[in-house]
């Protein structure tokens, strides 16, 4: 094979370096409560950065944890608040669902004071 031919020694990348490389990035804005949604999940990012926006870089193959980025603060790792919303556009009501130890779920109903096509 050609690279066995040839005589400069390989170099290998730090898997971390490597890992980056492959890495997305999507910008959203901190609620008033400190959080961003991503992917119907909400994370905790922090009071600080209330009504701004920041940049989530994240493994597309996992999405358990993701980075913060913002101009002049040291990127960090949002921390899952267990709470998301799921809204149905049909009945016009959202549904909070709170993760609960062993992995089951909580509803709770919310329904909006307007109704569809009112």
């Amino acid at each position: 094979m050609a690279y066995q031919s040839d005589r400069k020694t390989l170099k290998y990348l730090d898997p971390e370096i490597l890992a980056s490389a492959f890495m997305h990035c999507e910008e959203r804005k901190v609620d008033k409560s400190g959080c961003i949604s991503f992917e119907s999940r909400k994370y905790e990012v922090g009071l600080t950065f209330i009504g701004c926006k920041v940049d989530v870089i994240f493994d597309p193959a996992d999405i358990s944890e993701l980075t913060i980025e913002y101009e002049g603060h040291q990127p960090f790792k949002a921390q899952r608040t267990g709470y998301w919303r799921a809204e149905c556009s049909q009945t016009q009501t959202a549904r909070t669902f709170t993760e609960s130890p062993g992995g089951f779920f909580k509803t709770t109903k919310c329904s909006r004071s307007e109704k569809p096509g009112a």
